[in-house]
This record gives structure tokens, sequence and C-alpha cells, in this order.
């Protein structure tokens, strides 16, 4: 057991929960009642895994422990996977049917194409 490892990966966590709690927060403003700073970390976060994945994995520009860091660390607190359902099930119940299509197509197919994104400019 690595206690660095650890420490990266609780250390990330905490500021990729500070940095989500004020985006969220932030944006909030944008459209009300609109799940709108969800949406925008899960998309900044799909971007910006893809490049440190490159960097991390095929680069080798970002060792360990600042690879746990920042992406099961803060990638990782960052987004929000599991608000991201919640706030879709909102939707549902709701009735918000078009919300609810806008923000499984922004989070799922926006999320992917910035992946790959994220790759391509990593790799460059």
């Amino acid at each position: 057991m690595n206690v660095t490892v650890y420490l990266s990966v609780a250390l990330g966590g905490a500021v990729g929960s500070v940095a989500r709690f004020s985006l969220s927060r932030g944006l909030s403003f944008v459209w009300p009642g609109f799940p709108v700073g969800t949406l925008a970390v899960n998309l900044l976060g799909s971007f910006f895994i893809g490049i440190l994945a490159v960097w991390a994995f095929d680069k080798n520009i970002i060792i360990s422990p600042w690879r746990e860091f920042f992406i099961t660390g803060f990638l990782g607190g960052l987004t929000t996977f599991s608000t991201f359902a919640y706030e879709n099930l909102v939707l549902l119940q709701t009735g918000r049917y078009r919300d609810l299509f806008l923000y499984l197509a922004g989070n799922l197919l926006l999320g992917f194409l910035l992946v790959m994104a994220g790759r391509f400019l990593g790799r460059m």
C-alpha cells in the first residue's frame, strides 16, 4: 500500500469536489431549474480526462502520484455521475421531457465527443 498515492487521491478528490460545488453554484443563474452546473462539470471532466489519460498513460508525462491526484482524485471529485442520475430522475418525474432529453444528450454525446477531443489534443 502506497500511502502517498492514497493521499494524492484524497487531496485531489477534495479539490475536485470544491471545484464542482463552486462551478455548479456559480452557473446556476444561467438556466434556472436546469442542472447546467452538473452538465458543465461532467463535460469539463470528460474533456480533461481525455487529455490527462494520454499524458499519463501514452506519453508518461504525468507520473504517480500526480496521475492519481488528477485523474482519480480531482476528476473523480469534479464529475458527478450520481448527481447526474438523480437529476435525470427529477426531470423525468416532473414531466420535463425536453430538458431530460437535452440533459442526457448533452452529458452523453457531448461528453463522449469531448473525451475524443481531449485525447486528440493530448496527443499533439
